[in-house]
């Protein structure tokens, strides 16, 4: 993905599917030509989803608590998570920063509560 031009995807976790996080500052735009068009030249390269295991009920709750954290402390419109059959994926708001201060704090605050499961670097 990054060879054609995708310069924001992510390294694969250790199940061999990609942590992708979409939205602001991420660097991947779901709906770019270029994004589109890669997604199609390395479609044979994907993992099947087979091989993907789910994620347990635990791992969505890890990661709906770390959504609330974060509001609970002051973003107020971060997202939920949108679960699929590997893993999550938070599409975060436009105008929303992830370098802001205010955004920071509040991660800091939830990945030691959720116990750094939370990382929005992650998915």
């Amino acid at each position: 993905m990054r060879a054609h031009g995708v310069s924001g995807f992510p390294d694969p976790s250790p199940s061999g599917a990609p942590n992708l996080e979409t939205g602001p500052g991420t660097g991947i735009n779901l709906q770019s030509p270029a994004f589109r068009s890669t997604i199609q030249d390395c479609r044979s390269l994907t993992p099947s989803a087979a091989a993907v295991p789910s994620l347990s009920e635990a791992q969505k709750h890890v990661a709906i608590k770390f959504s609330q954290c974060m509001r609970t402390h002051g973003v107020a419109n971060y997202p939920d998570p949108e679960f699929s059959a590997i893993g999550y994926r938070l599409t975060l708001p436009p105008g929303l920063s992830v370098n802001s201060p205010a955004f920071k704090s509040a991660e800091a605050a939830c990945n030691s509560s959720a116990g750094g499961s939370g990382n929005t670097g992650s998915g």
